[in-house]
């Protein structure tokens, strides 16, 4: 991923610090094989809170869209309310030629993605790349071994996936 890619020193840390907070928590999910999405906000306090969707024992999940509608409505009011800086939505997608979408099953995944949106307006996109591998010599373990980020703009807000109020 080179297109319109934006270097990791030029990242708001209020982004970063969500990424590195969340991310041992996805990567956990991840090898667990979960592909279900989440999402998490830093407060105005500087705490970072995460959020799942859970649906009952034997309920049908909810779709990718309605997941997403669902916290885009969580972080717009939070950002109304001035009471979150920062928020992001994750998924696992399936990327190829530049283009990233959520991955269906395990066998298409091979990013972590986060939407970032920050209360200034700035959205940007982080794609975490990941593949089975062995992460050391003294290990034949295989494993998943993730890329560091890729950043670039997304000129799509999370919050535009809330629907009207």
């Amino acid at each position: 991923m080179t297109n319109g890619t934006i270097p990791a020193s030029e990242i708001d840390g209020d982004f970063l610090c969500i990424l590195a907070h969340h991310l041992p928590f996805l990567q956990d999910l991840h090898a667990r094989n979960s592909l279900a999405p989440l999402a998490a906000s830093l407060q105005t306090s500087g705490e970072v809170l995460g959020n799942a969707f859970t649906v009952q024992e034997g309920g049908k999940s909810p779709s990718f869209q309605y997941v997403l509608s669902h916290f885009a409505q969580q972080f717009r009011a939070g950002f109304r309310q001035q009471t979150i800086r920062a928020a992001a939505f994750f998924f696992h997608g399936c990327v190829h030629n530049d283009a990233v979408r959520e991955a269906r099953t395990m066998a298409e995944a091979n990013s972590i993605v986060a939407w970032l949106e920050h209360a200034s307006g700035q959205s940007i996109e982080a794609v975490i790349r990941y593949s089975l591998g062995v992460r050391s010599s003294s290990s034949d373990a295989v494993q998943w071994i993730y890329d560091p980020p890729v950043f670039r703009s997304n000129p799509v807000a999370v919050t535009s996936f809330a629907d009207d109020e």
